[in-house]
């Protein structure tokens, strides 16, 4: 995963030096945030986009539109993550403070050491 994010990173710079016109660098930007998700679909599983959808129970249109959004919902992450047969963790950090990671236990529960309200 790491050397998978080292090279999108690598692209990315690249492609920003390329860039001539004004604003190209958010465009750039945008574009290869967008590809991120079907990327990790790529790499890791070679799972098609109607696979995903079999498992997710929905069509592969809607695949397409969750892997081209700029912005997702966590459980919405979540979830795609699972159907690919991995687990999202999110990693909180606060300065001087130990990381806190926060382990989702599939599409829809709390994640696991989520502290309850007191």
């Amino acid at each position: 995963m790491i050397a998978l994010l080292k090279k999108t990173r690598e692209n990315k710079q690249a492609d920003k030096k390329g860039a001539k016109i004004k604003g190209a660098d958010s465009l750039i930007e945008k574009e290869w945030e967008r590809r991120a998700l079907r990327d990790i679909r790529k790499h890791f599983t070679r799972l098609s986009q109607s696979e995903v959808a079999a498992r997710l129970n929905i069509n592969q249109d809607s695949v397409s539109r969750m892997e081209n959004r700029e912005d997702i919902r966590l459980s919405t992450l979540a979830c795609y993550i699972q159907a690919l047969g991995g687990s999202l963790d999110i990693v909180v950090k606060f300065s001087g403070q130990p990381d806190y990671v926060m382990s989702g236990r599939g599409c829809w529960g709390k994640p696991a050491g989520w502290p309850d309200r007191e």
